[in-house]
């Protein structure tokens, strides 16, 4: 049985009427029904981009342990999971079955079938419509199975009603616990439209006559010469293929060409619109399922794309495979983990560089590196490596050692600038290009009346550039904090906020750059405007972009020491005043120690906290972070 026949299963017999299940006669004049949806190329793409990606995941089994985790390599469970859930299908199809039926109908099926002793013997997927879900007088959640002819399960109840924990229900986005609504349902109009003007190409290439037009003739045709004329020129003409051909006419006649009528091209151009339209309900970008006359807000390459369509688009499935599918296991700390890395690691070099950052800060060893590049595992590979530099002044005790006492702490002041970190280089750079890249627009636009910022298009284009770099030094910096405190870091738990300062700090810059600007052009003098924008660029790139920069790392390194620590389970933080010239109210919280969620009494979680603003200009302090209770 071929996987779109699973997918689109028959009619449900239920009373109680989903979008999903029942073909909806639409605005364009078509009854809409799964069947019918994936033959619109929009749909179709959709659900087979996500579901084939989502089936084709590693996954892995660990323990939750306080902070860390542990993984198992080997489980009768995981096997069933992973590799084969039951003699008929492999687990990659199984998992292609769920997310397919999500997206098409709101909801997937597992039967669990249990052996003597009620351990997890194999997993049989179900069609969505051989379910109607019940509940009882208690109020207990059954499902009533009738299998369809060409399905098997090994259903064991009697009458088919299976209790809640022999099955495992998948939901999409719904407004109950019962059922997920089905996206093709919601979606109807759109797809119908898509369907309609699917439909109308296909019939406008079909009855092609080109040359098209009309055939004139002299006086008027008896029956049979009429009928041998239009059978003549359709066997001639109609058709694709037989499109251009050398048109014979006689007996006088004359042909009267025609164009392409405007309500036929407006027709034509809704196929684009419903592309982007059925991928945005989706959740996936256009530029993925071959729309790409637009501009997309998902990223400036390849992989920022991916890394933008793995995080918002496919987690939400992988997130729903993990926590429904817990449910096979008894143990309280035991987990599954569809792990999205392998999409997100982006091209070799950028790969690469991560792996160096991660070895270099003693979180990857060889072998880990080896074993994420599918790779063999060499002699002495296990080794972690020790930054010798990640100490306070003046105490040359072995990182480890400060780990085992359950205290790790980071100056939070930038270097000086002869020994400045390469990701203050990074960001000075970034800036750089980006005022020389405004620069330039400016100087193209004076003389034009237009020679201002355009503040909404450099916000967003700054914001999409300071993302990447943010991500990679918090993830360098909150990896190795979590790992002294003997935890791990999940760089996707931060994208959220780093994305928020990222457009904080775009704002900010802009709004300087254009009212430097402004300044300029309207002060009197001997400059030409040529000049005056230029003075204002140079001042930017020569000594505004450091300043910046070195803002940012040293706001985004304290936030990624919180981060960091708060990940790897620490319990109290303590202020620690470092200058001799700080604020009063610094000094005075100098030793000062809250629970790791709290806040300190200045009204900030670390040093240079955005959300109290007036509290982190030129703070130099730092915390400290420990496993102890406050």
């Amino acid at each position: 049985m071929t996987v779109v026949r699973r997918l689109l299963g028959r009619e449900v017999r239920s009373s109680r009427r989903m979008p999903m299940n029942v073909g909806t006669a639409t605005t364009a004049g078509v009854s809409i029904t799964p069947e019918l949806s994936l033959q619109v190329g929009a749909v179709y793409s959709c659900v087979r981009l996500m579901s084939e990606a989502g089936s084709g995941l590693p996954v892995s089994m660990f323990d939750r342990i306080a902070s860390s985790r542990q993984q198992i390599a080997e489980h009768p469970v995981l096997t069933l999971v992973r590799d084969e859930p039951n003699p008929n299908i492999d687990a990659a199809e199984l998992w292609r079955l769920v997310i397919g039926w999500m997206m098409l109908r709101g909801n997937g099926f597992v039967y669990i079938e249990r052996n003597g002793a009620g351990g997890v013997q194999h997993l049989w997927p179900i069609k969505p419509t051989s379910i109607e879900p019940k509940r009882t007088a208690v109020g207990e959640l059954v499902y009533k199975v009738t299998l369809d002819a060409d399905e098997y399960a090994p259903i064991r109840e009697p009458g088919g009603l299976v209790r809640r924990e022999n099955m495992l229900h998948y939901r999409a986005f719904g407004l109950d616990d019962v059922l997920g609504l089905s996206p093709i349902g919601l979606i109807r109009q759109s797809v119908g439209i898509g369907w309609a003007a699917q439909s109308y190409m296909g019939g406008f290439y079909a009855r092609d006559a080109s040359p098209g037009g009309s055939i004139v003739v002299p006086g008027e045709l008896s029956e049979p010469a009429f009928e041998r004329l239009t059978q003549q020129w359709r066997d001639m003409h109609e058709g694709f293929g037989n499109s251009h051909r050398l048109a014979v006419l006689e007996g006088g006649a004359e042909w009267k060409s025609t164009t392409l009528s405007p309500a036929d091209a407006a027709f034509i151009e809704t196929q684009k619109f419903t592309r982007g339209d059925i991928a945005s309900i989706y959740g996936v970008p256009p530029h993925m399922i071959g729309d790409t006359e637009k501009s997309t807000s998902w990223g400036s390459g390849i992989a920022e794309q991916g890394i933008g369509f793995v995080t918002y688009s496919l987690r939400q499935y992988t997130s729903r495979l993990e926590r429904v599918t817990r449910r096979l296991l008894v143990e309280p700390n035991r987990r599954f983990r569809w792990n999205v890395e392998g999409l997100q690691q982006g091209d070799m070099k950028a790969r690469y560089d991560a792996y160096a950052v991660g070895k270099q800060w003693g979180w990857l060893s060889t072998n880990d590196i080896r074993s994420l590049e599918d790779e063999e595992p060499v002699e002495g590979g296990d080794v972690y490596l020790q930054p010798l530099n990640m100490v306070p002044a003046g105490d040359a005790s072995a990182p480890n050692a400060r780990a085992r006492q359950g205290r790790a702490t980071r100056a939070a002041d930038v270097a000086p600038a002869d020994t400045v970190t390469p990701w203050v280089v990074r960001h000075r750079d970034l800036l750089v290009e980006v005022f020389e890249e405004q620069r330039a627009e400016i100087l193209a636009s004076i003389g034009t009346g237009a020679a201002t910022l355009d503040r909404e298009a450099w916000d967003a284009e700054l914001t999409t550039r300071l993302v990447a770099p943010s991500l990679g030094l918090t993830s360098e910096l909150a990896g190795a904090l979590a790992l002294q405190l003997g935890g791990a870091y999940d760089p996707s738990l931060a994208l959220a906020f780093l994305a928020g300062e990222a457009a904080r700090h775009a704002t900010n810059i802009n709004i300087t750059t254009a009212d430097a600007l402004a300044r300029a052009l309207a002060s009197d003098g001997d400059e030409t405007p040529a000049a005056r924008v230029g003075r204002v660029f140079d001042d930017a790139t020569t000594s505004r972009a450091g300043e910046v920069a070195t803002g940012i790392v040293n706001q985004l390194g304290n936030f990624a020491d919180h981060e960091g620590a708060t990940q790897a389970g620490a319990r109290s933080k303590t202020w620690r005043t470092t200058s001799s010239n700080s604020r009063s109210t610094h000094a005075r919280m100098d030793g000062e120690t809250v629970a790791i969620t709290d806040k300190f009494s200045n009204g900030m979680k670390w040093p240079g906290d955005s959300r109290n603003i007036n509290e982190t200009a030129g703070c130099q302090c730092r915390v400290e972070y420990t496993q102890e209770a406050p």
